[in-house]
């Protein structure tokens, strides 16, 4: 059996490099490298986990910063019995999707992302729909879900209307009169098209922390609300709703870290219906 000289097999050396400072999402964070003997690589690796303390394997880490958590590692085999691990560390804080006071504000800074992209929506949901009076939108969605049929007007050939289909010879064909954009709209659905596309705007916040979210706080989601960061000001009538929510975890629950991603969606004209989301 090789014999492994001035490497002890129950010490852990730090070498030199140790770096702790503050990271762009103003967390405390840092990397060391560090070499052992290759015959404890599995009993320092029960100790170097994601969400471990850096202080269990560390004893020089500053009072300032043992907070400090493993985040990541690298294990290389070497030559002469030695085995060298390389650990970054990091340190969360704070509730990164809500605080209630000004003193509790997260030490990390989130960062964030507008977004606008083209989806496809019923016509029903057009502005100029929604301007229609209500009995000509009544018309047109019967017109949509085939219930009547954009024809000629047989009493004046040139007309074109909205007739309830003949299901016998006795049946009346009654006529619905639309006047206005209703034509149009009549004129597109009859044509095949039910639905246009419109641009969506999302606002996104994404943070890493020490806490994760909670049940009231998921409650939130579909529901109106004004998002956090410098968004961009909605005009006119519209407004955000809280449209997306979603966590990762890396570590155990002692020292994890939450990564989240907060979604908010800008509405059309009008604003979002209260009575539904607010």
């Amino acid at each position: 059996m090789a014999t492994t000289f001035g490497i002890s097999n129950t010490e852990i050396y730090r070498q030199p490099g140790l770096t702790i400072g503050i990271n762009d999402k103003s967390q405390i964070s840092g990397a060391g490298e560090y070499v052992i003997s290759k015959n404890q690589v599995n009993t320092i690796l029960a100790k170097v986990y994601p969400g471990a303390y850096a202080t269990t394997i560390d004893s020089e880490i500053p009072l300032w910063a043992t907070n400090l958590i493993v985040e990541s590692y690298d294990v290389s085999i070497d030559e002469g019995g030695i085995a060298t691990i390389k650990i970054q560390y990091i340190a969360p804080s704070g509730n990164q999707y809500e605080f209630p006071t000004p003193e509790s504000l997260p030490k990390n800074q989130p960062t964030y992302r507008l977004e606008g992209r083209l989806s496809e929506k019923s016509l029903t949901e057009h502005p100029k729909f929604k301007a229609l009076a209500e009995d000509q939108q009544t018309a047109l969605k019967k017109l949509i879900a085939g219930g009547v049929e954009w024809a000629k007007d047989i009493n004046s050939p040139y007309n074109y209307g909205l007739f309830f289909p003949i299901v016998d010879d006795f049946q009346f064909p009654f006529l619905i009169t639309l006047t206005g954009d209703s034509i149009d709209f009549a004129r597109i659905i009859a044509g095949g098209i039910s639905t246009y596309v419109s641009p969506t705007i999302t606002w996104t916040e994404t943070s890493e922390g020490s806490s994760s979210m909670t049940s009231a706080q998921l409650n939130k989601l579909g529901k109106v609300s004004v998002p956090r960061g410098p968004e961009p000001e909605p005009a006119g009538t519209r407004n955000w709703m809280l449209t997306g929510a979603s966590q990762e975890q890396r570590g155990s629950e002692i020292g994890a870290i939450y990564q989240t991603s907060i979604e908010w969606t800008l509405s059309e004209d009008g604003g979002w219906n209260e009575f539904l989301y607010d």
